[in-house]
């Protein structure tokens, strides 16, 4: 079996979890994971873009459980690791999307700023 079928398999029957899947990479890469086979666990703060992301895969036969989530909230991480295990069983694949970004002088952002920032690009890696 060459390479890319390995990958193909893999995914096929699988389960991937992904964060941020309310849009942009997150969004792409639901739909990539769901046209190779694998059912999804989709998380994203955005609710309604997570209804959209995941309305539209649905359509196109994936399945798909959706799931607002606070990557930055370690109790709400634990819970939705939870909800994921109870709703599929396992995970296979799991892509920590989630991510934000400020802009503005040292000056101009907070130190509550600095704490959101971390909790969700650093701290939610080691959390799911």
């Amino acid at each position: 079996m060459d390479e890319q079928s390995t990958k193909m398999v893999f995914l096929r029957g699988g389960v991937a979890v992904v964060t941020g899947a309310g849009s942009g990479i997150g969004r792409a890469l639901a739909q990539q994971l769901s046209a190779a086979g694998s059912a999804l666990a989709l998380a994203d703060i955005d609710e309604k873009g997570l209804v959209e992301t995941a309305d539209a895969l649905s359509r196109k036969g994936a399945a798909v459980s959706t799931h607002v989530v606070d990557v930055a909230d370690e109790a709400g991480v634990s819970a939705f690791a939870e909800d994921v295990s109870s709703r599929h069983g396992r995970v296979t694949l799991l892509i920590n999307n989630a991510g934000v970004a400020l802009h503005g002088t040292f000056e101009e952002i907070s130190l509550d700023d600095l704490r959101w920032l971390m909790g969700i690009n650093f701290w939610e890696p080691f959390m799911a």
